[in-house]
């Protein structure tokens, strides 16, 4: 059964941008490459 990831679903901007900082910081850990900025909406 495949599980769908909805972290950071509800968090603040600050707390958001925290979460998405730790996970370009795995990603260039284990040499994955990092996330694209998406366009403000």
């Amino acid at each position: 059964m495949a599980r769908i990831n909805r972290g950071g679903r509800g968090l603040s901007k600050e707390r958001l941008r925290v979460l998405e900082k730790a996970k370009d910081e795995l990603r260039e850990l284990y040499g994955r490459p990092l996330a694209t900025k998406k366009a403000a909406a």
